[in-house]
Formats: C-alpha cells, structure tokens, sequence
C-alpha cells in the first residue's frame, strides 16, 4: 500500500515540474514577430510591398547612397534563440512587407530573468526553484533610397 503511495506522489512530482517546464517554455520561449514602428517622414511611412530577395542587408557599414529612414524593426529572439541568418531573413521579409529597400542592422541585447516554480516530493514537501531564461532582442533600420 506505501508503494501505490509512493507512485502516485512520484507522478504527481512529474506532472508538476512537467507544469512548471511548459509554462517557462510558454511564458518565455515563444518568439515574437518581427515589430516595424515607422518616423512618418516618407509619405505614409510604407511603401508598395516588394520581393524579400530585393531588400538589402547591412550589418558592419551603412549604404555608399543616400537614404530615407523609414522606421525601426525589432524582432525578440526569445529564449531559444536563433540563428543569426534565419534573423536577418525575418527582418528582410517584414522590410519587403513595408516597401523598404533595406535594412541597417543596428544592436542586439540579451536580457536574463529567471522563471520560477514549486513543485512536491515523493513525500509532499515543497521544492521551489527558478530556472535561468535568456532573450534576446535584435533592432535595425528600414530604410529608402532617397528620391
């Protein structure tokens, strides 16, 4: 009869770090889209939506030509991360979206938090702990050649 006992607190240890896992995992893990907030300086902010492909990307230097700045891109990674190129093309996509020619990568930032939870032992005692969570956020420029 102990052993039933004994399971069944096991189980019930299991299914709340299980718990407290997902809720991490939903609370912090989950990446956000890629945010566009415009200056309104270039008739609407938007332009006519263009291929992906089109839009240029500058991570170490700023374009030989003139420009326009459009707005800013930000795209939180999360906590999982993310390759450095599926970031770039994210915000290649959103920059076709809006009409911008390019994008001028600017500063990345890792934030820490940590996600806490309690869960039981096998005898009913309280386990809390925190797990470390790491996002970061990247930022950048959309930009347009000037007329």
């Amino acid at each position: 009869m102990e052993s039933i006992k004994t399971t069944e607190r096991f189980f019930k240890y299991i299914l709340n770090f299980a718990g407290a896992a997902a809720f991490a995992l939903l609370a912090f893990g989950c990446a956000n889209p890629v945010t566009f907030e415009g200056m309104g300086n270039v008739g609407g902010t938007t332009g006519a939506p263009k291929n992906p492909a089109d839009v240029e990307m500058f991570i170490t230097q700023k374009p030989a030509y003139k420009y326009v700045e459009m707005g800013t891109l930000s795209y939180n990674a999360g906590s999982v991360g993310s390759e450095t190129t599926g970031v770039y093309q994210k915000f290649r996509e959103k920059a076709a979206e809006i009409g911008a020619d390019a994008v001028i990568m600017t500063t990345s930032t890792n934030t820490f938090t940590t996600a806490g939870a309690t869960t039981y032992d096998s005898w009913g005692n309280p386990i809390t702990f925190e797990t470390p969570v790491s996002q970061t956020i990247f930022r950048g420029v959309a930009i347009k050649r000037a007329q």
